[in-house]
């Protein structure tokens, strides 16, 4: 229920534009999440690494994009096999639980790996913030 009502929510909010919703396994609620993902006809869905393969029939079959997140490179190869249609690469300091290399590290080892597209997930910065716009300028 609290899933369906975000999800009607961000449709009223968005005037109907396309958005993703994330589906966790270990979740007891899984299947029912993944169905109701099915139903509202969402057109992104983003999942873990090694998703059931009932779960990547479900969505092949509704037609969604299936975008996995990964912390290893195995798991990128892994996904792309399994028919993801892009990879979120997500680093050690994205929270800790994807993997131990960090995120720099691991996306040109994906990008080179792989195919489809790769997205780079969080905790990038130049180092600026904090920083004048004059002091920013010197250094270019």
């Amino acid at each position: 229920e609290e899933v369906d009502n975000a999800i009607k929510k961000i449709r009223n909010e968005t005037d109907g534009r396309p958005f993703g919703v994330n589906i966790m396994e270990g979740d007891p609620r899984t299947k029912e999440i993944a169905q109701l993902v099915v139903d509202e006809k969402i057109p992104i869905v983003g999942h873990g690494k090694g998703s059931p393969s009932w779960l990547l029939e479900q969505l092949n079959e509704a037609g969604c994009l299936k975008i996995p997140t990964v912390g290893k490179l195995n798991h990128a190869i892994k996904a792309e096999q399994d028919g993801a249609d892009a990879i979120i690469v997500q680093g050690t300091e994205g929270g800790g639980h994807t993997g131990y290399v960090s995120t720099l590290v691991l996306l040109p080892r994906v990008v080179s790996a792989v195919k489809i597209p790769v997205i780079a997930a969080g905790g990038f910065t130049d180092g600026s913030r904090g920083r004048s716009r004059q002091n920013r300028a010197d250094l270019s």
